[in-house]
């Protein structure tokens, strides 16, 4: 199975990747955004974004659950699916 096959299945991590790429882009610093994000410095990152927290809290939260929904739906990736997403 290609990875087009594995995730085309499920819409919801898509969404919950273009969701992550609209903070990127309201973030002042998208940079210093993945940089804490990696660092595992949250509130850092949100900081870089001239939004009220209870907007993030939000935009978070259905990241998370369209990334579980997503989780729930997807095979388990292949050995070579694996191998291919770390590269």
């Amino acid at each position: 199975m290609s990875l087009t096959d594995h995730f085309g299945r499920t819409p919801a991590a898509f969404q919950a990747v273009a969701n992550l790429f609209g903070l990127l882009g309201a973030s002042e610093d998208p940079v210093a955004f993945v940089r804490h994000a990696r660092d595992g410095d949250i509130e850092a990152a949100f900081d870089t974004i001239d939004r009220p927290n209870e907007e993030l809290h939000r935009e978070v939260t259905a990241m998370r659950e369209f990334s579980l929904e997503a989780g729930t739906d997807a095979p388990e990736p292949t050995d070579e699916e694996r191998e291919l997403m770390s590269s």
